[in-house]
């Protein structure tokens, strides 16, 4: 149980600093170190998630670090997508589901991973496809397997939206929010309703990771978060093929 504990507060403090990537292990900790079933890690990993991630946006939102706008363009498309990834995971057994997390880990440490980080030209025109595109792709990944995806919502909202990297960070944990509320609602009705899910652990998980994303937002302007992204990029990597190679 320490282990949980501990991976609790890396889920929000990893949130809280870099807006991204910690919430593509509350799966894996619920399911290798509480010993939960995957589909219920994945619906309670929503819960989870969606709490941090709220907190810590509407934190970032009082220091005006959030980018409405691009909120808003994102949302419609990810929130269609988070109901139609729920919808999907029903047609997936939950071993699936955690495979297909693996392969998403993987493209999330090559991204923390890659040299170039996505700058912002504030010169340039937006390209509203490519985010609408992006929100799609982010939210049935969040209805399937129960991650926030700002791995890839941060770099869209710098490159395609041009949005700054402070304010991508803020506006990322919004959209993980509401995306993670429209997944979770999917999964506790209709085809789903019978998934068993324990409010204990995400009040824990919760308030641990509240806590964690405290500690990273504080922590946020006074460290080198190029370097703790590749740090944490390996440490996915290496999570991914621990997944694959217990499931395959």
């Amino acid at each position: 149980m320490i282990g949980a504990i501990v991976g609790a507060l890396l889920v929000g403090g990893t949130l809280g600093l870099l807006g991204s990537g910690g919430s593509i292990l509350t799966v894996p900790l619920l399911v290798y170190l509480v010993g939960h079933e995957e589909k219920s890690a994945i619906v309670e990993s929503l819960a989870i998630v969606g709490i941090i991630s709220l907190f810590s946006g509407l934190r970032r939102s009082l220091a005006k670090d959030v980018d409405w706008h691009a909120v808003l363009a994102f949302l419609p498309t990810s929130m269609v997508g988070a109901v139609g990834g729920t919808w999907l995971a029903q047609w997936l057994t939950g071993r699936t589901q955690l495979v297909l997390l693996a392969l998403l880990m993987l493209a999330a440490s090559w991204s923390m991973l890659r040299a170039k980080t996505p700058k912002s030209q504030k010169d340039a025109h937006a390209n509203k496809w490519l985010v609408l595109v992006a929100g799609l792709f982010v939210g049935i990944a969040t209805g399937v397997v129960g991650i926030g995806g700002g791995f890839l919502i941060v770099p869209t909202l710098v490159a395609a939206a041009r949005v700054d990297m402070q304010k991508a960070i803020g506006s990322s944990l919004l959209i993980i929010s509401m995306n993670c509320v429209v997944g979770l609602a999917g999964y506790t009705i209709g085809e789903h309703a019978d998934v068993t899910i324990n409010w204990g652990v995400i009040a824990l998980f919760g308030a641990l990771g509240i806590a964690g994303s405290l500690v990273g937002q504080a922590l946020s302007k006074r460290i080198d978060r190029a370097r703790l992204k590749k740090i944490f990029g390996v440490f996915v990597l290496l999570m991914a093929l621990g997944i694959i190679a217990s499931r395959l």
